[in-house]
């Protein structure tokens, strides 16, 4: 099984859409996968526009994928999975890779662009 990862390709930042919150861009992000949230209890961040949470890469060359309107006080983990996978059986859960714990609160003392 492949799981797309996420190492240096994305970003943390001020959302400039939503004053006081954080964005989560992955970039580039691979037009095969899926991405989502997954909270700090496990639980996949059910993301407005997203299927079921599991967000689609938009663009190409490259493609991204953008969470916005994020708590910054919240810790969240990008998890991606290739989109064959419909749906991952209990049993196969354990292979779902945490790809990058990400806490927009971090990013305090880093400079707002706009």
């Amino acid at each position: 099984m492949y799981i797309p990862t996420v190492d240096n390709n994305y970003n943390i930042g001020y959302d400039p859409e939503n004053d006081g919150m954080a964005q989560i861009v992955v970039n580039p992000a691979d037009p095969d996968a899926d991405y989502a949230l997954i909270d700090e209890n496990g639980n996949v961040v059910q993301y407005p526009g997203s299927d079921n949470g599991w967000m689609t890469p938009v663009g190409s060359n490259p493609s991204t994928v953008t969470f916005n309107n994020l708590n910054p006080n919240a810790t969240y983990t990008v998890v991606a999975r290739k989109k064959v996978i419909t749906a991952i059986p209990n049993h196969l859960q354990s292979f779902l890779m945490e790809i990058r714990s990400l806490h927009p609160g971090d990013m305090a003392e880093a400079a707002e662009v706009w």
